[in-house]
């Protein structure tokens, strides 16, 4: 497409001619009686011949070029964390995004403008999500941004949004480059190191697992004393009690027996209402995955069903890192579940469907793509 100065450019170029031609012809009319106008009137049908030439071999390489550079361009996507890549986002934290557009050898843009589309719900702290400059197949462009995940779910880039143009400014192309790239940000860690109660209640830790009930049992920590019954095993006799009290005093202990839980959330549509990340349904995951990491803390087994109006997905109670990490995904993919329309107009979602794709799809907009055949 032509910008201001390609017009302005055109219009010189036309004026040139016009102004030629006319003199052209006026001196022609009269005999070439001033041989001199006659002179400068062609010099200014060649002037805007040359430039009218210049200006089309300028289109022609600069079609060229975009052509090659909506096929060629690749877009490479990286996040990285305090430790390096990364695949999975974690909510509450930072990642930095590094967005690299390659040409291939040969190819030479001289003047680009590239913007990522940030996700919806996405934070942006810091950084430039935008390049303005060269591209070649030498110098490639680089987008470095932070960026915070608020909220459990997923992350969609899309791609780049890509504005070309030539060097003397006379043509522009604005297109999208795709490169769709989906990450699960998996709900917040809960923090559960370093906060043990200040008052000492046991002196030997239970077995994984394993938690006291205050009730008789086969436990390791003292309950209470009795006295002794016919029948109750000789070394749970308390001897210097029964010394002091002259009498046979047992021993109680505590009963330990292993924990299962298995978590029930709610996913139906009356926690769904609301922007994604703050309705009811995100507040849900985020104290399932609080309570699932402290289950796995004391390696207790602990499960997750998912119920909604018309069906139930239950994973049965299990132990260890990789279950524990198959909760997260699953508590993640919950929590950007949307309420179900209804009766909601077309025409109210048509706009909005149509914005998008033109932003993020232009070229399945094209008059060539979507035209019937004779």
């Amino acid at each position: 497409m032509l910008t201001s100065r390609g017009w302005w450019h055109l219009l010189l170029v036309f004026a040139l001619l016009a102004a030629g031609l006319v003199g052209q012809y006026a001196a022609s009319a009269l005999l070439r009686a001033q041989s001199r106008q006659f002179g400068n009137s062609l010099s200014l049908v060649l002037l805007g011949l040359t430039l009218g030439l210049w200006f089309c071999w300028e289109w022609l390489l600069f079609a060229l070029r975009i052509g090659q550079a909506r096929r060629s361009l690749s877009v490479t996507r990286t996040l990285c964390d305090d430790r390096g890549a990364v695949e999975t986002l974690w909510a509450g934290r930072t990642v930095e995004v590094q967005v690299v557009v390659v040409a291939p050898a040969g190819l030479r843009i001289a003047y680009a403008v590239l913007d990522d589309r940030l996700p919806f719900g996405v934070e942006f702290l810091s950084g430039a999500a935008r390049y303005e400059g060269e591209i070649d197949g030498r110098s490639h462009a680089t987008l470095n941004y932070i960026i915070r995940c608020p909220f459990a779910g997923l992350v969609r880039f899309d791609g780049v949004r890509a504005q070309f143009s030539d060097l003397q400014g006379f043509f522009y192309h604005e297109t999208f480059l795709p490169a769709v790239a989906v990450f699960r940000v998996l709900p917040p860690l809960a923090d559960i190191r370093g906060h043990s109660p200040t008052v000492k209640r046991s002196n030997l830790l239970p077995p994984p697992g394993q938690h006291r009930h205050r009730r008789p049992g086969s436990g390791s920590e003292l309950l209470d004393l009795r006295d002794y019954m016919p029948g109750d095993p000789p070394k749970t006799i308390a001897w210097k009690v029964s010394a002091r009290r002259d009498r046979l005093i047992t021993k109680e202990f505590e009963s330990e027996v292993p924990l299962r839980c298995t978590l029930f959330l709610d996913t139906s549509n009356s926690v769904r209402l609301g922007p994604a990340g703050q309705n009811a349904l995100a507040g849900l995951v985020q104290i399932a995955a609080a309570v699932a990491q402290a289950c796995a803390g004391t390696r207790d087994l602990v499960g997750l069903c998912l119920f909604d109006e018309h069906r139930a997905d239950w994973t049965p109670p299990a132990r260890g890192a990789r279950h524990l990490v198959g909760l997260l995904n699953r508590l993640s993919d919950a929590a950007v579940l949307a309420p179900s329309m209804g009766q909601t107009p077309l025409d109210r979602l048509l706009p909005l469907a149509y914005g998008f794709a033109q932003e993020v799809y232009p070229r399945l907009l094209n008059s060539d793509v979507n035209h019937v055949p004779g």
